[in-house]
């Protein structure tokens, strides 16, 4: 819901103002800041080609609509959806099962 890691998960994967991307290994987030309410459409495809071109392996989403889910399926990138909480609460428990 914002660019901070503190900040909501957002519900709507496509339609979210902010993507928070996290690299584990050195523990950096970095906001990216998108217009979909300027999207008539596609703005799912859209987010998830822009995931693609950042070289981004796992999404960890509220919701994710049929379109992204295929555009990121495409991308092989891995999607894990009905998250809720801070974007950083988020992230946490998802790095502790995956290192489990």
């Amino acid at each position: 819901m914002g660019p901070e890691p503190s900040d909501a998960l957002d519900p709507r994967f496509g339609r979210c103002r902010w993507m928070l991307l996290h690299t584990p290994h050195e523990n950096v987030w970095e906001a990216v800041e998108r217009d979909p309410d300027a999207m008539d459409s596609g703005a799912g495809r859209a987010a998830a080609n822009l995931l693609a071109a950042r070289g981004v392996s796992v999404v960890l989403a509220g919701k994710v609509g049929p379109k992204a889910a295929t555009a990121l399926k495409e991308a092989s990138i891995e999607v894990h959806e009905d998250l809720q909480g801070s974007c950083r609460e988020v992230v946490a428990a998802w790095l502790s099962r995956v290192e489990a």
